[in-house]
């Protein structure tokens, strides 16, 4: 159990994708407790029952937006899929739940003029956890075993195309200009491995005499990936892009895929939504 707790998970990413789930897991929280009454806060003859009640569904997305899309967004060295795991996937999830319960419950202290009380508080945390906890790990595990065994599938049938990959084909020299001097700067398709985004700048790795040199340069991995047009040179992340003619193996788990980079101990990770790319490529080759 402690090893399936320790394995990798994808860590929240933030985005518009998160900012939509949220919305939408408010919505249904609101409606549910509208439509279905399950608790007595139903009965009661507020005015305005029916806003009353929504804004369950309201402090709900709050809480999702807040954890789900921004949290990621302005810590992201605290969301790195390096440090993520099952255990912290839980962890966060309950803290998330436990926030919104006690939200609710002052919420429901206002709409009742009721006094706050610690034992109340406690009461609501422990029947909280009681009762989500089981449901939430139950579902993060199932989930990490559905990615898991989603990516495995891929990495097994992208393993393939790889070796019949023809490495021989005519590779281009590239000369690009740097966004403060303009100086020339040179990308040599057979030397060149990946780049990495520095915030303005990139980290540009190149294979010379056997050995891995890089160099950091004023120019975004947006420009490169617009003035390289190879069909092997892509984006495979919002921070790298990688030459797919030096990848010696493809791996994966539960957080996605990773390439593994000739003469390089770096593991490039693969986002979702360039994964067709990349199959696209090796499919073709």
């Amino acid at each position: 159990m402690i090893e399936l707790l320790s394995r990798e998970y994808p860590a929240p990413t933030g985005g518009k994708r998160s900012i939509v789930i949220s919305i939408l897991f408010g919505l249904f929280v609101g409606f549910f407790l509208l439509f279905f009454e399950p608790f007595e806060i139903t009965e009661q003859p507020y005015k305005y029952k029916t806003l009353k009640i929504l804004f369950f569904g309201l402090i709900s997305t709050i809480v999702l937006i807040v954890f789900l899309a921004l949290l990621p967004e302005f810590f992201p060295r605290l969301f790195k899929n390096e440090n993520w795991r099952v255990k912290h996937q839980i962890l966060y999830y309950l803290l998330i739940l436990i926030i919104i319960s006690t939200l609710n419950g002052l919420y429901i202290n206002y709409l009742e003029n009721l006094a706050f009380s610690w034992a109340n508080y406690w009461w609501i945390i422990k029947r909280t956890v009681m009762l989500g906890a089981i449901p939430l790990c139950f579902l993060i595990l199932i989930d990490h075993n559905l990615k898991l065994t989603k990516y495995l599938n891929l990495v097994r049938e992208l393993r393939l195309h790889l070796n019949n990959i023809d490495k021989t084909s005519f590779k281009q020299k590239h000369k690009l200009k740097s966004h403060s001097d303009f100086k020339k700067i040179m990308i040599d398709e057979k030397s060149f491995k990946y780049a990495e985004s520095e915030g303005n700048y990139s980290t540009i790795f190149s294979q010379i005499n056997q050995s891995e040199e890089k160099s950091l340069q004023r120019i975004s991995l947006n420009y490169i990936e617009e003035n390289i047009t190879s069909s092997h040179i892509i984006r495979c992340h919002r921070s790298y892009i990688v030459n797919l003619y030096m990848v010696t193996q493809i791996t994966g788990n539960a957080q996605g895929l990773k390439l593994e980079i000739e003469n390089s101990e770096k593991k490039i990770p693969v986002s979702r939504k360039y994964i067709p790319i990349i199959k696209s490529f090796l499919s073709n080759q």
